[in-house]
């Protein structure tokens, strides 16, 4: 992050922190304080540019987090539920939540341990959580202030980044509706259309051979790739499809 992002984010932490420990003050129970810090986050993320994936309630093979931002688990308690002391047992039970979760979203979306991070909070105490040589490390709960307002929103903005490999994010962003399949679909048909050099066209046609024998497609197939290569911005009267397949 540059000089200016973490200037803005020390400001905003100050109002932020304020408006944290209010919401715990007035909220009833998790569920309201919850839905009062989603709006928070949300706000944040609008005046910092920021596109944060939530999923809310996520549902994992080991429980539902109660809110996971692409790379950050965040398990809200009751406000009031926590203490100043590791071992107290509502924060052991937390802790553990988020160990789980982010256990189950490493198997799920395939990030490493190490790239992600767990945060509790009750709105007085924040507890860390991160992953380190292969074991998670909790820090100590800490009070809902400047400075740990300030780390969460660091790490909230930090863990933003780095989409999940899974199938979902790979369709919306290279299928074959998007902006970056139909350029690379094109730039590579027409590297193999107008290459001079004679090893891409011998490397193409024993490809060819392979791929016709696997897939039992023919040249002289009745199929209709014309329309498929038009999204792609691929307009040849005569049209290879091998080369765009």
């Amino acid at each position: 992050m540059g000089p200016e992002i973490e200037k803005e984010i020390k400001s905003i932490a100050r109002t932020l922190c304020k408006q944290i420990q209010d919401a715990a003050s007035v909220s009833h129970n998790e569920a309201e304080f919850r839905s009062k810090v989603f709006r928070m986050i949300d706000e944040f993320a609008t005046k910092m540019r920021l596109t944060i994936p939530l999923r809310e309630e996520y549902t994992l093979i080991n429980g539902r987090a109660d809110a996971v931002y692409n790379r950050l688990v965040i398990e809200y308690e009751a406000p009031g539920s926590l203490r100043p002391y590791k071992d107290h047992r509502a924060n052991q039970h937390a802790v553990e939540q988020v160990k789980s979760y982010a256990s189950g979203l490493v198997r799920r979306e395939r990030h490493r341990p190490e790239r992600l991070a767990g945060v509790v909070l009750d709105g007085f105490y924040f507890i860390f959580i991160r992953s380190k040589e292969g074991s998670w490390h909790v820090d100590p709960p800490v009070r809902v202030d400047d400075h740990s307002t300030e780390y969460f929103l660091r790490l909230l903005a930090s863990l933003s980044t780095e989409l999940a490999l899974i199938p979902d994010n790979l369709v919306r962003d290279f299928g074959e509706n998007t902006p970056v399949s139909r350029k690379a679909a094109s730039t590579f048909y027409d590297a193999l259309t107008e290459s001079p050099n004679p090893k891409v066209k011998t490397l193409f046609e024993q490809w060819s051979l392979q791929f016709s024998e696997v897939c039992n497609y023919a040249e002289v197939s009745k199929l209709d790739v014309q329309s498929f290569a038009r999204a792609f911005g691929i307009r040849e009267q005569r049209l290879e499809p091998f080369r765009l397949f």
